[in-house]
């Protein structure tokens, strides 16, 4: 599976290329819906673990061990290089700083309010996948007789990107707040530009996470409008998330990610 591991990415960084420095650092991790991949090191260098080989049949042990693979890389390599710069990395740290700030991003109001909103998704996913199926069905149907075919794929396209965006982001809104959080609070940070952009990237991508969700969850309505009360309770609640956010970090909203915003 894996070819040059983490020296054949350090390989493609001395070969001419047309990458972009550190642009993964900016982005919601979909790949699948970047147009930046080709000028991105990080999905390239996908391909040393296999990530991207199309005939793998992408099983959660596949993946597991491509992980495996990495963290052992990288284990081994930051071994070395520490050997060569006299580094020990037995050393103990303090890291009192890291885990307050840990602590206090974990236990956050706005924290668990993220939380809520994954609780709110994912239990309406478990309890509604019959109607999400009884949608398809009715696009199927519409289809069988005879309505206009390319309005309807437009529908079916429209209904599965909502469900797409929201299944993409409901998880990741969390985490993305959770750093922001515990990049403000951490006191070893002494760059305060480096803070300044760490924190706003995070909550950018959690802010922009949220504003696609609603606008999928907003399409969602529009198609079933028998779930329509559930709905706007998880619309509701989401907008006030988003003005949660803004209240938390002002500078968000204003905040531009370099090649994203």
């Amino acid at each position: 599976m894996k070819k040059k591991g983490i020296r054949g990415m350090i390989e493609k960084l001395n070969e001419p290329n047309n990458f972009i420095s550190g642009i993964y650092n900016y982005c919601d991790g979909w790949c699948e819906r970047c147009s930046y991949t080709d000028r991105c090191l990080n999905y390239s260098s996908r391909d040393e673990y296999g990530f991207n080989n199309e005939d793998d049949e992408g099983t959660l042990d596949n993946t597991l061990d491509s992980v495996f693979e990495i963290f052992s890389d990288i284990s081994a390599f930051l071994k070395e290089e520490a050997e060569k710069s006299g580094i020990d990395l037995n050393e103990e740290v303090d890291m009192s700083d890291y885990e307050n700030a840990k602590e206090k991003a974990y236990s956050h109001p706005l924290t668990k309010k993220t939380y809520k909103y994954f609780q709110l998704v994912n239990d309406w996913f478990k309890s509604r996948k019959e109607i999400v199926t009884q949608q398809t069905d009715e696009f199927i149907k519409f289809a069988e007789l005879g309505f206009d075919e390319e309005k309807i794929q437009s529908n079916v396209n429209e209904f599965q990107d909502a469900i797409e965006v929201i299944q993409w982001y409901y998880t990741l809104i969390r985490v993305k707040i959770i750093r922001a959080l515990h990049t403000k609070f951490d006191k070893s940070y002494v760059d305060e530009e480096f803070t300044f952009e760490q924190v706003n990237t995070s909550a950018k991508i959690a802010l922009v996470g949220c504003e696609k969700s609603l606008a999928a969850w907003k399409t969602l309505y529009e198609y079933l409008k028998e779930d329509e009360d559930k709905i706007l309770t998880i619309l509701a609640y989401l907008d006030k998330l988003i003005k949660s956010i803004k209240e938390e970090f002002p500078d968000v909203a204003e905040y531009k990610r370099p090649y994203f915003d």
